[in-house]
Order: structure tokens, then sequence, then C-alpha cells
């Protein structure tokens, strides 16, 4: 049996997307299915990618004569609406395409030359293995750009201290060091805990659950804040999410 071209890791889909767009990571993904020996799947991941992207730009002209003020959004942006779709159609390509490459993997590197009947059983166990859901993966991606954009700036608020009006400060003064500290405890665990879901881990909902149970305390007993419609929204999204997919995690 002739031994085909080693395909790129899933994973570097889904970073390819984010710095060079879904179209990129998309085509990388239609190339690494034909490396696979899955010709189908490439024709029809390349063909929905490009389909894809031409209707989102139809939808930027629509949007940019009807409506322009969505492209000026204060907050992200154009370049920070393009990051989060790239984050969210490049994670659910590389998504679907992680069980083949397993199974692939299983096949000629551990299975080397054998013939296929002779791997099958090994194949069939990696079948098993769940495709992450599509609504974990919208999931992880927002949390991966909004708490990384947090910690981005929680770092640059550390380093440069003097900045006019400075909310870490600010809330250093207003609320003390230990519940300060806190908070940013309950920002690292929620997003160790969306590290947990994007890898269908069960501790990603524990450490989920108990960030927001710590992130309660914090307001209720600390600085005696309101938890917010919000945040509790977001936590009620996050847990219920973790918990409709529990089963499937390992």
């Amino acid at each position: 049996m002739k031994k085909s071209k080693k395909p790129w890791n899933p994973y570097w889909i889904g970073i390819i997307s984010v710095f060079f767009s879904f179209v990129a990571g998309g085509i990388l993904a239609g190339f690494n299915y034909g490396q696979m020996g899955k010709p189908d799947l490439k024709r029809k991941t390349i063909k929905y990618t490009l389909i894809g992207f031409g209707v989102l730009c139809i939808i930027i002209i629509l949007i940019r004569h009807f409506i322009p003020e969505l492209l000026h959004i204060r907050i992200f942006g154009i370049y920070g609406l393009g990051t989060i779709i790239n984050i969210i159609v490049g994670g659910t390509i590389a998504g679907r395409q992680l069980r083949h490459y397993k199974e692939w993997k299983l096949k000629y590197e551990l299975g080397g030359e054998k013939e296929e009947s002779e791997v099958i059983t090994e194949i069939k166990d990696v079948s098993k293995i769940k495709r992450r859901p599509i609504f974990i993966t919208i999931l992880c991606s927002f949390g991966f750009l909004i708490y990384g954009l947090g910690f981005l700036c929680i770092a640059l608020l550390i380093i440069f201290p003097k900045i006019p009006g400075n909310p870490l400060i600010r809330d250093l003064h207003e609320w003390g060091l230990i519940p300060t500290l806190i908070f940013m405890l309950t920002l690292i665990l929620i997003f160790a805990g969306f590290i947990g879901y994007w890898r269908m881990r069960k501790w990603g909902l524990c450490l989920q659950s108990i960030a927001i149970i710590i992130d309660i305390v914090r307001c209720c007993f600390l600085t005696y804040e309101t938890y917010d419609i919000l945040s509790a929204s977001t936590s009620i999204i996050i847990l219920g999410i973790g918990n409709a997919y529990f089963k499937q995690m390992i």
C-alpha cells in the first residue's frame, strides 16, 4: 500500500483561520482531506468555504450600503467582528476534521502498512470519539476571544499602571487587594474551563462552576455588588451548554 503524505494537524486550521481568515483554513482543511484519501470531503470543504466567503462578502456589502453604523461598533469594530467569524468558522472546520485525522493517524502511523481489515477494530474505537458540538465550539471561540482580550488588557494595565483612569487601580482602591486577586483568579478559572470545554473534558464544567460560585461570593459578600443580569445570563449559558453535553465529555 502506498503511504499518503502526512496531513497537517487540524489544530493548525484554527490557528491559520485566525491570522489568515477562515478561507485559508478551509482550503488547508480541503487539502488535508485529500492527503487522507477523502477526495469528496476535499471538494465539499473547499466549495462550501468559498461559498461561505462569498455570502459573507455580500452581507458586508449590503450592511455597508444600508446600515453602515454596524461596521463601526465601538468595542470591536470590523476587524474584531472578522476575528470572531474566523475563530468560529475555523474552529468548526477544524473540529469536524479532527475525528478523520485521528482515524488516519491510527491507520497510517500506528497501523503502518497493514491492510484496513487488520486495524478495523482500532478504527472503530477512534470513530466512537464524538465530534465537538457546534455550540461548544462557538461558546469556546467567544470565550477565548473575550477572556484573551481581558488578560491582554489586564497585562497592559499592570505594565502601565499610570494610564489615566486605570480601572485596575480603581478597582484595587474600591475593592481592596483580596477581592481584586479573587476576581483575577475567577478569570483564570473560567479561561481554563473553556480549555476543558474545547477538549470535551468534564473538568472544564467543574472549573466553570467553581469560578461562577467564587464570583457570586465575591460580588455578594466582598465587594457588595449586584450580580447583574448580563453576568447571570452568561453564567446560565456557560453551565447550561456544559451540562447539555456533559455525558459526551470524558
